[in-house]
């Protein structure tokens, strides 16, 4: 029947939808208007930033699940049946996926190929990661939950934006995709010629994110080995002269290196790494670590082997 279109749950499989990314489908786009069913996963980190067209709306319905959502001024709980929308945002909103949650997605502004290619741009770069060196991907995941978990603890000295640290700290060891096998996975430990070919990964994680993130991204990756001594590298930093983010990074970077099992050292409980962390003041942030400490206290920090991310949006 002319004007009638009916989708059924056949049509939708055959949508060519890339791999990895069949959380995000189109129903429906008619003039500016489009429809579309979003999965979130518990643990992904999510996000909403201000539209560049302030008459833009984002509307959600809650079909499953339960989110937390982080104003600036307050925090809301929604459950299947709520709705909640973005029209004029003007700061940054993040959401926590309590638990797997579906959502009807209508948007008066074409955004589902910006949300395609924004996904893909994150799955290319993860996947490059995961097959230079699986640890070194499982790493990255691990360190952007435990780095995000102390921005929330810690929001009032950031000043990048919450999708700046998510990208920057699951990025943050993209540069160790140039340097060669022989050296990045050799077991046990590196010769110091070894060690300083290493040590280019910081700046070059910083030289690939710049081709399509922004330079607070880029700045939150490659001051991740910068230390408050100016030990660090590879620009050998002090104190303020490192983000803050990057500083967060830092611990956060260094508590997974700790505690997370690699195959060829001794890993740490997160009581005994939070602790040596904390003891370290002249090289971490006191306000970071002392954090680190609390929350593992309180068994507030995610086991390693759960941490959930592959599914994120911005």
């Amino acid at each position: 029947m002319k004007g009638f279109v009916l989708i059924d749950q056949e049509s939708l499989k055959l949508q060519q939808t890339p791999r990895g990314l069949e959380n995000l489908r189109l129903l429906c786009r008619h003039g500016g208007l489009e429809i579309m069913t979003q999965r979130l996963y518990k643990g992904a980190a999510v996000w909403m930033e201000p539209a560049q067209n302030k008459d833009d709306l984002e509307f959600f319905y809650l079909l499953s699940g339960t989110l937390t959502i982080h104003r600036p001024t307050d925090t809301l709980q929604a459950h299947a049946g709520d709705s909640f929308y973005f029209c004029g945002l003007e700061a940054e909103v993040t959401i926590d996926v309590e638990e797997d949650a579906e959502l009807l997605y209508i948007s008066t502004a074409p955004l589902f190929g910006e949300s395609m290619d924004f996904q893909l741009e994150l799955v290319h770069r993860i996947r490059q990661i995961d097959e230079k060196d699986h640890f070194t991907a499982q790493h990255s995941k691990n360190v952007m939950h435990y780095a995000l978990a102390l921005r929330k603890q810690l929001e009032q000295y950031c000043t990048a934006s919450y999708g700046d640290m998510v990208l920057g700290s699951l990025f943050h060891d993209i540069g160790k995709c140039v340097i060669p096998d022989e050296i990045l996975k050799k077991p046990g430990r590196v010769t110091p010629e070894e060690y300083e070919y290493i040590k280019r990964h910081a700046q070059a994680s910083a030289d690939i994110l710049s081709t399509h993130y922004s330079a607070s991204v880029c700045r939150i990756a490659q001051c991740h080995h910068e230390r408050l001594d100016g030990s660090g590298y590879p620009n050998h930093l002090h104190g303020e002269e490192i983000p803050f983010e990057s500083r967060i990074l830092a611990v956060a970077d260094s508590f997974d290196a700790m505690t997370a099992y690699r195959g060829y050292n001794r890993t740490k409980t997160f009581e005994d790494a939070a602790l040596e962390l904390r003891q370290m003041s002249a090289q971490y942030d006191s306000r970071i670590t002392e954090a680190l400490m609390r929350m593992v206290e309180q068994h507030q920090l995610p086991n390693a082997g759960a941490l959930l991310t592959e599914n994120m949006y911005g």
